[in-house]
């Protein structure tokens, strides 16, 4: 498989995409990798054990009162069992989803000899690399929620208080090493989670080979960034159009629920219309995910075995050139 431009490489990802579709249930897991909803969910059983007021079946719980210490101990223990009920149900969807996204990288180096792919076997080569592929999507997480907060608290910093002139600007600073810290997070992780899941590398050899190749093809990374990013906005509105579609049998139904006084004919109509949107969703975050992971393992593959030439560079070099000539 060779691609020595972006329309090749895309190409590539876009045929194993559709040629494969057994690959989107790997990309809707996979999709599923950076949700911070396992993050809400830890921390209102933390604040549920420790006594403070939440929603749910531990906020009824704690509106009792209890005179004995007998059940003071056994509401305790009730709140911890629950806490590692979560973090073991969190940490096994954690590493279903980890697993998808090393076998849905491993799928694009094997769909280059095989015609049909097993899905099972990608699995399960993601869940033997499981351990190194947690630790750098972890480490991801971390930086990304640190410079996400930082952002957070420096916009509240500059709507606060009185104006001055140096908030603006330091404003403008943080978001720009944000941002680059940010985006080259990302694609040491993705260089990374290649390395793992198609070399075998250890974990320190894959970040310090993701980082030697990130240097020599830090444009081209971006550029590829930029690429996707609209692949990215092209799904969005696919999303809002088959939104409007399937919005359809909801006005319907509302329309003949009112003229026959039927509320059955409403509910049914919404409830056909909220599952067909549910599926539409579902099936293009998997479709998506399983093209931007195909087409950034492409590009990786391209880059570490024969190179990769940005093309602004090329065509800067070109336009001066032709302007000295």
């Amino acid at each position: 498989m060779k691609a020595e431009t972006y329309s090749e490489a895309l190409a590539h990802a876009w045929r194993i995409t559709w040629c494969h579709k057994r690959l989107w249930g790997l990309g809707l897991l996979a999709a599923l990798v950076g949700s911070a909803g396992s993050l809400e969910f830890v921390t209102k059983f933390y604040y549920a054990a420790l006594g403070e007021r939440t929603s749910g079946m531990l906020a009824t719980i704690q509106s009792f009162s209890f005179k004995f210490q007998g059940e003071t101990v056994l509401l305790w223990a009730m709140a911890i069992g629950l806490i590692v009920l979560g973090l073991a149900v969190v940490a096994f969807f954690i590493a279903v989803f980890v697993s998808a996204q090393g076998g849905l990288v491993y799928a694009v180096e094997e769909a280059e000899h095989a015609e049909k792919l097993d899905v099972a076997k990608l699995f399960h080569h993601g869940r033997k690399r499981l351990g190194r592929l947690l630790i750098l999507n972890a480490v991801k997480w971390a930086i990304i929620s640190l410079l996400l907060y930082l952002t957070w608290w420096c916009a509240g910093l500059l709507r606060s208080g009185a104006p001055a002139l140096w908030k603006p600007a330091v404003f403008l600073v943080l978001s720009v090493v944000v941002l680059v810290v940010g985006l080259t997070v990302v694609f040491l992780t993705l260089y990374a989670v290649c390395y793992i899941s198609l070399h075998d590398k250890s974990l320190k050899e894959a970040v310090l080979d993701a980082w030697a190749l990130f240097v020599d093809h830090w444009l081209v990374s971006l550029e590829m960034a930029i690429i996707i990013f609209a692949v990215g906005f092209l799904f969005g509105l696919a999303g809002v159009v088959g939104l409007l579609l399937l919005a359809t049998p909801v006005f319907l139904s509302l329309i003949i629920a009112t003229m026959s006084s039927n509320p059955g004919i409403l509910l049914g109509g919404m409830s056909i219309g909220f599952i067909a949107l549910f599926v539409w969703v579902l099936w293009l975050a998997a479709v998506y995910t399983t093209f931007a992971m195909s087409a950034w393992t492409v590009l990786f593959m391209q880059m570490s075995r024969h190179g990769f030439s940005s093309k602004m560079l090329h065509f800067l070099r070109l336009h001066l050139t032709r302007k000295h000539a």
